[in-house]
């Protein structure tokens, strides 16, 4: 890759920061409108939760394919191929007949989300890190933030006055744009080096705990939140709050914190990774204590 200024830098992660964002939109797109699911399918919450639940099971067992095959045909088109398939299903899951039916269709949207999702962090590592240090992965954090906020707050207020399969139907328009942005502006990433103990070299990782000890960590953040947002809705549509779709989808504007990536990702080169880590996660532990606690003594 050519030396480039920093804005042009950014303009080059445009395309990536657009297919991120709609993969994420993606992902979540039934989190905000599980009790519109669960009334039009007639299933219970908890089975209208697995929208959710099978995108998830998807995208961890499908990383374990879309990071050896970017290593052999190469990031970039890793990355454009993800986008463009993750279209198909995302408009099936639009106008899905049986409940059935939108289960399969939102697995296959989460078999294509690593290709966005495990693939571009090293590619932001090897591509714009070297240029942009830590903000490098603060705009792709900025730009998952996005997606968040689209596939939730979006997919909500769109439900509310079109219905659920519309707003899917929306959805499913930012891959497409971004395989398109991406083919026009995406710089090639440098060719990675590969290893024949592949098999061997992810064994040696399941055991290390540099890697294990933060993926548990960000895995029991994540259960947390994903279980919690996920059936806040149910609780806010139901007495005494009735609520409808478009009120309740306005508890995801709480995503848009992610929007502080890239400060993060400046204060983690200033400080190390480590320390901005437990900073943020003991703020993550301690906070919403501290506030419930000040409501509480405030009545």
């Amino acid at each position: 890759m050519t030396a480039q200024t920093a804005p042009a830098r950014v303009t080059g992660m445009s395309g990536l920061m657009l297919g991120a964002a709609g993969m994420l939109a993606t992902m979540y797109a039934s989190q905000a409108v599980l009790p519109d699911l669960a009334a039009e399918f007639g299933v219970a919450p908890s089975e209208a939760g697995l929208t959710i639940s099978v995108v998830v099971l998807a995208v961890a067992l499908t990383g374990w394919v879309w990071g050896p095959l970017s290593d052999r045909i190469g990031r970039r088109r890793s990355l454009m191929l993800a986008s463009g398939l993750l279209v198909v299903p995302s408009l099936g899951a639009a106008v899905a007949p049986t409940f059935a039916t939108l289960l399969v269709l939102r697995a296959l949207q989460g078999a294509c989300m690593p290709g966005l999702l495990t693939v571009g962090i090293p590619y932001v590592a090897e591509v714009f890190a070297p240029g942009l240090g830590g903000r490098a992965m603060g705009y792709y954090t900025i730009a998952l933030v996005g997606g968040g906020v689209v596939g939730r707050v979006g997919v909500g207020l769109v439900t509310s006055v079109a219905g659920w399969r519309i707003a899917f139907a929306l959805v499913a328009l930012l891959p497409l744009a971004g395989v398109i942005l991406m083919r026009r502006r995406l710089p090639e990433a440098p060719v990675p080096e590969r290893s024949a103990g592949h098999g061997i070299a992810v064994a040696t990782q399941l055991r290390n705990p540099a890697v294990l000890v933060p993926g548990l960590a960000a895995g029991a953040l994540f259960f947390t939140f994903v279980g919690v947002f996920s059936y806040a809705t149910f609780r806010l549509r139901a007495p005494p709050f009735g609520f409808d779709a478009a009120a309740t989808s306005l508890i995801f504007s709480l995503w848009a914190l992610g929007g502080i990536g890239p400060a993060a990702g400046r204060m983690a080169d200033r400080f190390g990774w480590r320390h901005v880590a437990l900073a943020q996660t003991i703020l993550v532990r301690d906070a919403p204590q501290k506030f419930s606690a000040r409501i509480a003594t405030n009545r």
